[in-house]
C-alpha cells in the first residue's frame, strides 16, 4: 500500500522552447536516464539542468516531485506537482503523485479525490487503478476495490500487489 509508487517519468515533457531538437532530446534523454537509476542527486541535477532550458518542463517538475516525496517533504512535493498542474491541468501523473502524498499524509479523502481526477482525465490508468484500489481495499470497501483494480490488473498484471489485492477483493465480492 500504495499498490503501485509514484515515477518521475510519469508526465512526459512539454520539451524546451529555446533550444533546439537535439538539446531538448539530450536533457529528456539525461533524465530519462536519471530516473531509470532511481539515484535522486543525479535526478536532482538532471531536473535542475531541464528546467534551466525550460521552466515549464512537466516531466522535470513531476520528477523533482518525486524526489520531495522519498525525502518526506510533502509541501515540497506538493509544491511541484501543483506546478506542474497550472501548465497542465489534466496531467494524469501530477494527480496520481499529489494522491500519493495524501495518502502519505494520511489524507485519505485528499488521496481518494487525487485518484478520482486523475481517472476522470484517463480510466484506463492502471496506476490511478491500483492505487485507489488498494484504498478502497485498506477501508473495505470491496466492491470499489474489485471495480477499480480490475483495471490495474488489466494494465499491470505483473505487479505482485495488485495481483494480490486484486485477488483479496475478488475474494471478497464472490468473484475469486
Amino acid at each position: 500500500f500504495p499498490s503501485h509508487d509514484m515515477k518521475g517519468n510519469e508526465g512526459g515533457s512539454r520539451g524546451a522552447q529555446n533550444s533546439s531538437a537535439s538539446n531538448q532530446k539530450s536533457e529528456s534523454s539525461a533524465l530519462e536516464s536519471s530516473i531509470q537509476e532511481g539515484n535522486d542527486d543525479s535526478i536532482t541535477r538532471a531536473a535542475q539542468a531541464a528546467l534551466g532550458k525550460n521552466s515549464n518542463d512537466v516531466q522535470a517538475l513531476n520528477a523533482l516531485g518525486v524526489v520531495q516525496y522519498r525525502k518526506g517533504h510533502w509541501a515540497g512535493a506538493n509544491f511541484m506537482f501543483d506546478r506542474v498542474l497550472k501548465i497542465d491541468p489534466r496531467n494524469v501523473q501530477a494527480h496520481n503523485n499529489k494522491g500519493l502524498v495524501a495518502l502519505a499524509k494520511k489524507e485519505n479523502r485528499e488521496a481518494i479525490l487525487e485518484f478520482r481526477k486523475a481517472l476522470e482525465i484517463d480510466p484506463s490508468s492502471g496506476v490511478a487503478s491500483a492505487n485507489i484500489g488498494s484504498l478502497y481495499l485498506q477501508n473495505g470497501d470491496y466492491n470499489k476495490a474489485y471495480i477499480a483494480l480490475e483495471v490495474a490488473h488489466k494494465k499491470l498484471f505483473r505487479d505482485p500487489k495488485v495481483l494480490n489485492n486484486y485477488a483479496i477483493a475478488a475474494a471478497a465480492v464472490g468473484k475469486g
